[in-house]
């Protein structure tokens, strides 16, 4: 297929234009960050020469600035968003899934017990979805095991929260990305001297749990405050069902955020898991009012 082979965008299939998005967002696990231009499928090459020249973006600029590559993902998102319904969800829950959606187009939902969560810390579920909807940074982290149908996804949100009634600190949400839905697992106030001119939310929230976190027992494994992208093999001494909460020290109270999955072989497929000791997170709290 050569260039040639689209004479008009609205003519690029919605898997093509979803491969391109793919391409085009920097992928922070990555050793190069960067769009990935290079090796392009006839089709996707066909899609991005139309595209470019119906911007009027240069190959260098494509590369080399991020505000041609965000004027070239909007388009894409322009053309998604012009879809027939039925395919207009098709397409979200597949780009969501990869995180290539923004956060404004993901729904939001809670966790079944988020009520227990809302309770403990004072935290509303409208201003979750303020900082969903609203945020300052945010980061769509991406599974290694990209093949694996489902495998667990997380994104994180952040927010600088400054008001005349507390000091000001960032507010960052836990979100499992399920499709074209992001359901808010935990949030969390992050002290503000914990946070860089340009923050990264998952820096950010190694940090917090460093600080403020407990220790969860893994199986055959030495105990761990964070995990991110792993795999527990469960042999019975740590159930699924409590998993993250079997943590050390149990007489503190904690509160755990866990997104995983048990496989068809019993294996824990975790995408973060981390348990937050209540009572100096409280305390901090206090501190900012």
């Amino acid at each position: 297929m050569s260039p040639e082979s689209f004479q008009q965008v609205g003519e690029i299939p919605t898997a093509v234009l979803a491969m391109l998005a793919n391409r085009l967002l920097r992928d922070p696990l990555s050793p190069t960050p960067g769009p990935r231009l290079d090796h392009l499928a006839d089709s996707e090459a066909a899609a991005l020469a139309l595209l470019q020249r119906t911007l009027g973006i240069s190959d260098q600029d494509l590369r080399a600035k991020p505000e041609a590559q965000i004027r070239l993902l909007g388009e894409i998102s322009r053309l998604l968003s012009q879809l027939a319904p039925d395919k207009r969800q098709e397409a979200a829950s597949r780009l969501g899934y990869r995180g290539l959606l923004r956060p404004t187009d993901y729904a939001v939902e809670f966790v079944p017990d988020w009520q227990r969560f809302e309770d403990l810390f004072q935290e509303r579920r409208a201003s979750i979805e303020d900082v969903v909807s609203t945020t300052n940074f945010y980061r769509h982290l991406v599974p290694d095991k990209r093949g694996v149908p489902d495998y667990p996804a997380v994104t994180l949100l952040g927010k600088r929260i400054s008001s005349k009634r507390t000091d000001p600190f960032v507010m960052l949400v836990v979100a499992e990305r399920l499709a074209s839905v992001l359901r808010v697992h935990s949030a969390w106030r992050i002290p503000i001297d914990f946070v860089p001119p340009t923050p990264d939310p998952l820096n950010l929230l190694e940090r917090f749990v460093d600080q403020f976190g407990a220790f969860i027992r893994i199986p055959n494994r030495p105990s761990k405050q964070f995990l991110y992208y792993d795999e527990v093999v469960l042999d019975g001494s740590v159930a699924a069902e409590t998993f993250p909460l079997a943590v050390e020290h149990t007489d503190a109270p904690t509160v755990g955020t866990a997104v995983f999955r048990v496989s068809q072989n019993g294996i824990l497929e975790v995408a973060m898991a981390f348990a937050i000791n209540v009572n100096p997170y409280k305390k901090f709290l206090r501190s900012l009012k």
